[in-house]
């Protein structure tokens, strides 16, 4: 995108201009009130074309200039705030299999001269190129045809476009909903949260069709003409001799992991092309003991013994590589203890796609808060409620640093839809005071599920 030319800044000095110059002109092709003004549009109106045949790749090969243009010229004379400037379009090259058409009209465009006014003539792009269809990445969502009402609504796609982790947008045509990024790996995080996205559109579009039907039924909820509900929710690389090298840290509880069944995993980093050599150095626990330690040389919770890897590899993708194979680490992500039967799922279904989807080695439930290493509401204090301080679990996530990510964009994607789902059933449950509609609620969200 740096290499986009933007629009010209407003500046009150006109361009200095001097015979011969190439310039670019913003010229119209609509045609105006004043027939003085209408000799370009006139002009490309009263080109002769062969004609084509209907086959052809371009019928019109004017259908496409449908609003004002910059075009490449040459100014042949200049006067005041007037010049007269000379078109000189890019002509394909030959070889390009551009279609006949465009030939033709590049042919007769440079034999036209205009007239026009200083401000509308800029310097030349240069080698500033323009944007191609390969710049961007898209996504279509595979959104059921009985969810597509509600999923026209953009506003109900914003929790996946903020878990995205980059630029994106939702574009919404023709029945499909697409997603457009600039970045690919954007689109792989979408795809990726993809299932459990439309999983959650299901659920929140029974309880608003549930609200709506309530609503507009029951007098408690405005009467018989009730108005409907909207469907809107409110590294460090260094060089080593010439080499990349790569140097990082596994816990050694996790080394049967890193190193593989009889070495195959460490086996396999070093037959990745590019890998010069893998070194491992192992920690040992100070003799004496010292702070954090026990004594009999066992490392406390916050101190865990930590093996150290050094890649030397020929490419950084090969260094890159070696360290993704090797570099295993556990994650405990902590969450309030009303949630954790949601992430589970029935019958640990969810937990089991979570752990699939991601391809971390485990993910184990720990519900004793002694073993976690901190409170839920110390690191994020929006997760639990006032009633519920101290009460928590966390699930303890093996993997490698991808897989890992991986599960944990999984999981925290979900506890933000459940977060949503939540209060669209607060705001309609509690302020009704609807027993029965709180537990219909609840219906839904598990059947849902």
């Amino acid at each position: 995108m740096s290499e986009l030319r933007l629009p010209p800044k407003d500046t009150a000095e006109p361009l200095t201009l001097t015979p011969n110059q190439r310039v670019e002109a913003l010229l119209p092709l609509n045609l105006k009130e004043d027939q003085r003004e209408n000799g370009f549009a006139d002009a490309l109106a009263g080109l002769k074309l062969q004609p084509t045949a209907a086959t052809s790749r371009l019928a019109n090969p004017l259908a496409c200039l449908t609003c004002p243009s910059w075009w490449p010229c040459v100014v042949t004379k200049f006067r005041d705030d007037h010049a007269v400037v000379q078109l000189q379009p890019v002509l394909p090259e030959p070889s390009n299999g551009a279609p006949k058409e465009y030939t033709e009209l590049a042919a007769s465009l440079s034999n036209m001269t205009e007239i026009c006014q200083r401000k509308i003539l800029r310097p030349v792009s240069g080698d500033v190129r323009c944007l191609r269809p390969e710049d961007f990445f898209t996504h279509k969502l595979d959104i059921p045809p009985e969810l597509f009402p509600y999923a026209s609504d953009p506003a109900v796609h914003e929790i996946l476009s903020q878990h995205c982790n980059g630029p994106v947008s939702i574009v919404l045509e023709n029945n499909e909903v697409t997603v457009l990024s600039p970045s690919e790996e954007v689109i792989r995080v979408a795809s990726l949260l993809e299932e459990m996205h439309i999983r959650m559109l299901r659920q929140k579009s029974s309880i608003l069709k549930y609200i709506h039907q309530t609503r507009r039924n029951d007098p408690l909820y405005g009467g018989r003409d009730g108005q409907p509900l909207s469907s809107t929710d409110a590294n460090t690389w260094s060089s080593d001799e010439g080499h990349f090298v790569e140097c990082f840290q596994v816990p050694t509880s996790l080394m049967g992991l890193a190193i593989g069944t009889q070495g195959s995993n460490i086996r396999a980093a070093r037959s990745i092309a590019g890998v010069i050599r893998i070194e491992v150095k192992e920690a040992m626990p100070p003799r004496n003991g010292g702070p954090g330690w026990t004594a009999n040389g066992e490392a406390g919770v916050e101190d865990e013994l930590m093996a150290s890897f050094k890649v030397v590899a020929e490419t950084e993708e090969a260094a890159k590589a070696a360290r993704a194979t090797l570099e295993y680490y556990e994650l405990c992500l902590l969450v309030p203890h009303r949630l954790i039967g949601r992430i589970l799922g029935t019958r640990t279904a969810n937990i089991l796609s979570i752990n699939e989807k991601s391809g971390v080695k485990h993910i184990h439930l720990e519900e004793n808060s002694s073993k976690l290493p901190t409170k839920v509401e110390d690191i994020h204090p929006h997760l639990a409620a006032s009633y519920e301080q101290g009460i928590e679990g966390g699930f303890f996530i093996v993997g490698t640093r991808e897989s890992v990510e991986k599960a944990r964009l999984l999981i925290t994607f979900q506890i933000d839809c459940i977060f949503d789902l939540e209060k669209l059933e607060v705001s309609f449950c509690y302020g009704s005071g609807s027993v029965k509609g709180f537990l219909i609620v609840k219906k839904l969200l598990v059947a849902a599920s």
